[in-house]
């Protein structure tokens, strides 16, 4: 049976390095006579150095948003910066569903009153960089859910009324 991390290893030792280029695409590196070498046992079993690769990669499988259903059934969308494996919101929320968001393509801009209330609940929170600032206002505007749970959460700190 061919061990993929065997493999991998086989080659580092030979000389030739391998790591993901894209999803799909193995970069391989290494002398041209150690890598035509290699090559073709590369491309026999390039699926399963593609799982190695990945899981060795410890920038895969990190995302910055996540959907929580929780027991009671509320949904939560969870960003995180930095981008964080699904394992680490799962522990956050043991108790709830937890899968990956998917991020929509374009925003709308905040409405005035809602960009003064967002940069409010930042400021209560004490939040003070900007690029995770940038990217929750620009999360705000891409999913009304999140501009929602954005609204309790002021209502929760006392910066604006239920009604208003």
């Amino acid at each position: 049976m061919f061990d993929a991390d065997t493999f991998c290893a086989e080659l580092a030792a030979s000389g030739v390095d391998l790591c993901l280029e894209e999803p799909g695409r193995i970069k391989v590196t290494g002398s041209l006579a150690t890598r035509a070498r290699w090559l073709p046992e590369i491309r026999a079993h390039k699926a399963a150095v593609l799982l190695a690769l990945a899981a060795r990669d410890p920038t895969l499988d990190r995302h910055r948003r996540f959907s929580v259903i929780q027991t009671d059934g509320t949904v939560l969308s969870v960003s995180r910066c930095p981008p964080c494996p699904l394992a680490d919101v799962q522990a956050d929320y043991p108790e709830g569903v937890c899968s990956v968001e998917r991020v929509p393509e374009t925003a709308v801009a905040l409405a005035p009153a809602d960009l003064a209330l967002a940069q409010s609940v930042l400021k209560a929170w004490g939040e003070d960089d900007p690029v995770t600032i940038e990217e929750w206002m620009e999360g705000l505007a891409r999913e009304p859910a999140r501009l929602r749970q954005m609204r309790a959460q002021a209502v929760a700190l006392g910066l604006v009324s239920r009604d208003g």
